[in-house]
């Protein structure tokens, strides 16, 4: 099958403006604002260049061969050199397989255009996307609809004019379903293109959440069975749980932590627990000083 090796960039030219809204108040003069760039500089892994970082719920790998999330956004739609994003017979968390976009905690970005080039089944005359959503948000946790859409069962790359007049920090793409899989366990793009505004911040960013300062802590984490486990542990052990959470919620990461249990060996040298991200519905830390 002969796959089309290269795309043209789609831009739209819009005029300068005076004005712009983020969540409905006006830009303080302590930021920075540039208007309709290339939003994405050529990725070449999933941190580089920073301080963007790509995350994906899921990619297919096999045989020494990674579809990575951020090969959609490298600049090639080389098929023959896997430049690509591709996941492969893989039940899709809810909302669909998606890829995520971090600007870093400085800069947050307005959408005003996308393109996306689809990526076809390599056996098949089936595209690898249909039905798909675009989000945004600046805590990664609640997501605004920015726009959505169909793609037609062919080649032509998309490029689509959001409306959007709000900047935030994080971006999502989610894949609902594709041609070659309706499931949507079987899902790909070859390439990913935004342009729009930038506003970088002078301010430090505050921290989604405040570090542990107590010397020791409880980490209690409920279960979604309503099982409880309780840890006893360092400010760090702390964190450490925190940065898995957080990437696993990202996508990032493995699917279990491991906390190495000091107390009640017995006559073993080790204990371990381990628990699995799925399974744990909430977790509390009560700090305390010795």
């Amino acid at each position: 099958m002969d796959f089309v090796k290269r795309y043209s960039k789609f831009f739209v030219s819009m005029g300068l403006i005076t004005a712009v809204l983020f969540s409905g108040q006006n830009i303080s003069l302590a930021e920075d604002q540039q208007t309709n760039k290339d939003l994405i500089p050529t990725m070449t892994d999933f941190d580089k260049p920073g301080p963007i970082i790509i995350s994906e719920s899921a990619h297919y790998g096999s045989g020494g061969r990674n579809d990575y999330g951020w090969k959609a956004f490298d600049d090639s739609v080389d098929f023959s050199h896997l430049d690509f994003w591709y996941v492969y017979a893989t039940t899709p968390p809810e909302g669909g397989h998606f890829l995520k976009i971090d600007f870093g905690p400085s800069e947050k970005k307005k959408v005003n255009t996308m393109t996306i080039t689809p990526l076809f089944h390599n056996d098949s005359l089936q595209s690898l996307i249909k039905d798909w959503k675009f989000y945004g948000s600046n805590d990664g946790l609640t997501w605004s609809l920015v726009t959505e859409g169909t793609f037609e069962n062919d080649r032509t790359p998309i490029t689509v004019e959001t409306n959007n007049d709000k900047y935030f920090r994080f971006y999502r793409i989610n894949v609902l379903n594709s041609y070659y899989d309706p499931s949507g366990s079987s899902v790909g793009i070859m390439e990913i293109e935004m342009t729009g505004d930038t506003i970088t911040s002078t301010d430090p960013e505050p921290k989604p959440e405040p570090e542990p300062t107590g010397d020791n802590a409880l980490l209690v984490i409920k279960m979604i069975s309503g099982l409880e486990k309780e840890f006893e542990l360092t400010a760090t052990e702390v964190q450490d749980f925190i940065d898995w959470y957080n990437g696993r919620a990202d996508g990032r990461g493995k699917e279990t932590y491991m906390f190495d249990k000091d107390f009640n060996k017995g006559p073993f040298t080790a204990r371990k627990d381990y628990v699995a991200f799925s399974k744990i519905q909430s977790f509390e830390v009560v700090e305390y000083t010795k």
